[in-house]
């Protein structure tokens, strides 16, 4: 890998192979190659030298994104409008209006032309909007009330910002990503505080309870971090009003002299009697100066935790307080969605106990995965949405307290008082603005795939960075096949930005979860599903009624051959009495969420197998409550699906990183996002075997949907006929990525070729026959050179340079704006005063720069003349309007050059034009933007590393004939230092 750019367009297209010529040089073995892995497993032209054990797909590298995209589209959009089916006027009694099914429309522009005239790629929001005057009968109260609608027509929200193919969103041109959030799940919580111990409950929406001991064994509550008060106080806004009535709820709490009474304790110090006094003193500590009168005290405190407008816990809320207390209450519905004493009782029931030390009371993991949740981008646009909703809601009754009904025009007026302007410029700051909407990093095609997989514990709601402490940032064995614990970022974000592991997935209440093999220990009475198995103990025949005979089918520890499979499908098979056997598994695959893991016992995908997958050893290396340890076979429920299955994609392309030292995994990890694609990239010689899966995601690559020919290619398109009809691929040709490397795609296939579905038609950067290709293939040698490789510098070779073996392309580019100024407009032109002909040469007749033209610093890119106002000129001025006459009086050159030190070819121009309905700032006329393409050659200052974390920089380039040379004379390419191998 080489920590530069990439080439230039002409090169790369002469350098291109087809993919069908490279297959074919990459396969050949010589002879003696293939005598010695002929009995080694081949695919795709690669030889693995251990059996690859992998059962299910790998899911979609992207469906965290996509799953968020969906989530917002289906669940949440309606959402927004959900709790206020009606709204009123201020009077609630004369009119009202009702927003609802709200849907996205198609695109309005296609993803190039955003890109090019910088627009968003997305869709209009639209809602049904109903306004509806009601007439009540006031000489006849109990009469229904009559209603007219005044408008019902759809009406546009706004602007939402649509997800691309490749699970990217582009906003004002730019290719933007939405990165997923882990925070702390809803639910309840206990853990340890000061002396003793607390809870808090997290609702979905709604305050937050927190019930803590004091070490003098006073029990108080905070609702919302506000100022604390006696739990009994609480309790007795809940119903539970006299002291007697509190003592005998709690009172099995103190069984022995060492259980210490803490309620007791507590009313000993808690100063109410009542229920209204209570909720004075209560609401005395939210909201300190403010005087309410009791009743309305009480009723707003009961309100915060009863009534569903002001809480709402959450069908995941509901359902951990349920698993955690042992209550049974419905996980949906308004029963569900509040707090009340039954629950506070259970709540405070299992404090005391816990700080009483009583079997079978624990406090929580607050690290556990299981309390934590992945919010994708749905929940985190609804979340970002939901203040305004609250301002709308309040502006729309403002506004039909004063609407006059009686004059007609009542679209004119819908107009005015539904202003969706403050929802649709929420949405917008969202993707523009949010800490979580950052720009998609495109360095390489696996760089772009790990930042969509990225989740961050920072942003709004989450951590900070200088606080976050040593347990939020640590590996937890929870993270075992859910998060990377290799991948993480080196600084103030180490643990906080983590990475999805290769096979994990999040499940519909955003629970990370990850898969692995069901085992089983019985099989069906049938022939095909017995034979191969192993007799757990020795298979009797069976008589008439189903009782065992001396006669035995198959011996114990004996595989079931076919004549015994059909002898007991025979004997067995009647009564559908199923045959035990010894612990196997199908290929049938369970994803598992964090709670589950607590419950199985899941053993490593290195665990000895049969041909029929039965498992051969009596005791297995196996992991239970996030240890591993040694378990008989009989314990074992599951087994892993893949030994990478615990590390990100990143980090499962470093070959045998199990022996690595891990911070130099980590490192190499990071050092892979950064490689450039470079003019000629080859596929690993050594891989891991997920390479062609991981590139198979990444949307660089074009493959055939089908069966077909091929019917026309060329550098820009690759045309295919199907059954279906003929299908026309478009190819990138250089365009500028974020990070301003190329992304070109190379067809791959010849006029009239015959493909297959699934044969690659073209490869993009860092793609070599359908494989992630990040750097160069390269002869190294690990010996001193004249002090030259001291610590991290390195040698490399004048033949890489020579031969572009690490050669890339980078595209820059430089733009203009033509605007409109007080003295009149500024224009384009080739004819500037004071600038030589020579400088001219490749410029159009409206002054710019022709596309094919070779520039460097100083060359003359764009040509334009800003009017200036008059004034006592210059000497040099003088002498110009002497030679160029009034024009160079008049006009000053506001031209655009090519930067010093720069250089390189003219790829594209792209001109908006305001005149032609682009949409462009006040007063700008036209922008034009320049693309230059640059060749970049390995140089000294160059950034080199390998995948095992070793990196340096390159501090000499060597004439080929100086470097050093192996036995058969064949010159060296690349000098390491020797040391550097050392917890490489």
């Amino acid at each position: 890998m080489v920590n530069k750019k990439q080439p230039a367009a002409e090169k790369a297209s002469k350098t291109s192979k087809p993919v069908s010529s490279v297959k074919k040089e990459k396969n050949q073995l010589n002879p003696k190659a293939q005598e010695l892995f002929k009995d080694y497993y081949q695919k795709d032209g690669r030889i693995f030298l251990a059996q690859p054990r992998t059962y299910g797909e790998i899911p979609d590298l992207l469906g965290l994104q996509k799953k968020g995209f969906d989530d917002f589209i289906n669940i949440y959009l309606n959402k927004l409008f959900a709790n206020e089916e009606k709204i009123w006027d201020i009077a609630g009694d004369k009119l009202y209006i009702t927003i609802s099914d709200l849907k996205v429309s198609e695109p309005m522009e296609s993803i190039e032309v955003c890109k090019k005239k910088e627009l968003t790629y997305g869709g209009i929001i639209t809602a049904q909007v109903k306004l509806v005057e009601v007439d009540k009968d006031e000489a006849n109260p109990n009469k229904k009330p009559t209603e007219k609608v005044l408008f019902n027509k759809r009406a546009n929200v706004g602007i939402l910002p649509l997800m691309t193919p490749s699970a990217s969103y582009i906003v004002n041109g730019v290719e933007r990503v939405v990165n997923s959030q882990i925070v702390r799940s809803y639910g309840i919580f206990y853990g340890q505080k000061d002396f003793w111990y607390s809870f808090k409950l997290v609702p979905e929406n709604g305050p937050w309870l927190e019930v803590s001991v004091e070490k003098n064994g006073n029990v108080v509550a905070r609702i919302n971090k506000s100022r604390k008060f006696s739990i009994t106080s609480l309790l007795r806004t809940f119903g539970l009003e006299t002291d007697e009535s509190i003592r005998e709820t709690f009172k099995n709490l103190v069984e022995t002299e060492d259980d210490r009474d803490f309620i007791d304790i507590t009313l000993k110090k808690d100063p109410t009697v009542d229920a209204l006094s209570a909720a004075e003193h209560i609401y005395s500590k939210l909201r300190p100066g403010e005087l309410i009168d009791p009743q309305s005290a009480l009723d707003y405190i009961k309100g915060q935790f009863l009534l569903e407008e002001r809480i709402t816990i959450g069908s995941i809320a509901r359902r951990k307080i349920n698993a955690k207390l042992n209550l049974k209450k419905p996980l949906k519905g308004p029963e569900a969605n509040v707090f009340d004493g039954e629950d506070l009782i259970a709540a405070i029931k299992y404090l005391l106990n816990l700080c009483n030390h009583k079997k079978g009371f624990y406090e929580d993991d607050a690290d556990h995965l299981s309390n934590k949740r992945v919010r994708t981008m749905g929940e985190i646009l609804y979340a970002h949405v939901q203040p305004v909703m609250r301002k709308f809601v309040k502006s729309v009754k403002g506004k039909l307290s004063v609407l006059k009904t009686d004059e007609g025009d009542h679209q004119h007026k819908i107009t005015d008082l539904v202003n969706f302007k403050m929802i649709d410029n929420s949405i917008k700051s969202f993707f523009a603005t949010s800490q979580l909407s950052q720009f998609l990093e495109q360095i390489n095609p696996l760089a772009e795939i790990e930042n969509k997989r990225k989740i961050t514990a920072l942003g709004p709601g989450g951590l900070k960075k200088e606080t976050a402490k040593f347990e939020v940032r640590d590996v937890h064995p929870s993270h075992y096949g859910r998060i990377c614990p290799i991948q993480t970022p080196e600084g103030q974000n180490i643990g906080l930005v983590i990475y999805q592991s290769l096979y994990s997935r999040i499940n519909e209440e955003g629970f990370l979860e990850t898969p692995a093999l069901k085992i089983f220990r019985e099989v069906e009475p049938k022939a095909d599903a017995l034979i191969g198995r192993i007799a757990h103990r020795d298979i009797f025949d069976l008589d008439a009624k189903g009782n065992p005979t001396t006669k035995v089918l198959v011996k114990e520890d004996t595989h079931i051959d076919e004549k015994a499979a059909k002898a007991i499908e025979k004997t067995y098979g009647k009564l559908q009495k199923p045959v035990k056997v010894k612990p196997y598994f199908t290929g049938e695959v369970e994803y598992i969420s964090p709670e589950m893991d607590e419950k199985y016992v899941i053993a490593d995908a290195t665990t000895a197998l049969d041909e029929y997958n039965n498992i051969l050893n009596t005791r297995i290396a196996a992991r239970k409550y996030g240890e591993m340890s040694t378990f008989h076979v009989n314990e074992i429920t599951h087994m892993d699906v893949n030994l990478s299955q615990i590390f990100s994609p990143n980090t499962g392309l470093i070959p045998f990183v199990d022996h690595n030292d891990a911070v130099r995994a980590s490192v190499a990890s990071n050092q892979q996002r950064q490689a450039l694609p470079l003019l000629k990239n080859d596929a690993p010689l050594v891989g891991t075997g997920i390479e062609g899966d991981i590139m198979k995601m990444a949307h660089a690559t074009i493959k055939a949907e089908g069966d077909g020919e091929v019917i026309a290619v060329d550098g820009a398109h690759v045309k295919v006929k199907y059954k279906e009809g003929i299908k026309d691929y478009k190819l990138v040709v250089f365009e500028k990525s974020n990070s301003k490397a190329a992304i070109n795609q190379v067809p791959c296939v010849d006029l009239g070729q015959k493909v297959q579905k699934g044969t690659i038609l073209a490869e993009g950067p860092c793609s070599v026959n359908g494989e992630m290709a990040l750097g160069k293939s390269l002869r190294v040698a690990f010996m001193p050179w004249k002090g030259y490789n001291y610590e991290d510098a390195i040698v490399v070779s004048q033949r890489l340079v020579k031969d572009d073996e690490l050669t890339s392309v980078i595209i820059s580019d430089y733009e203009i704006e033509v605007v409109e100024t007080k003295l009149g407009p500024e224009e384009t032109t080739n004819d500037i005063p004071g600038v030589a002909m020579s400088k001219l040469t490749n410029l159009d007749e409206d002054g710019i720069i022709r596309i094919g033209a070779t520039v460097k610093g100083g060359d003359l890119l764009i040509g334009k003349i800003t009017p200036k106002g008059e004034g006592e000129l210059t000497p040099e001025e003088k002498l110009i309007q002497a030679i160029f006459g009034d024009k160079s009086k008049n006009v000053k050159d506001t031209s655009l050059y090519m930067p010093s030190g720069s250089e390189g070819k003219v790829i594209d121009v792209v001109i908006l034009d305001s005149k032609k309905g682009d949409n462009l700032m006040a007063g700008v006329r036209k922008k034009i933007k320049v693309y230059v393409a640059t060749t970049r050659k390995i140089e000294i200052g160059d950034k080199l590393a390998g995948k095992h974390g070793n990196k340096g920089i390159v501090a000499i380039v060597v004439p080929e004939e100086n470097m050093p040379y192996s036995a058969d004379g064949k010159p060296i390419d690349v000098v390491l230092n020797s040391l550097g191998v050392i917890s490489r």
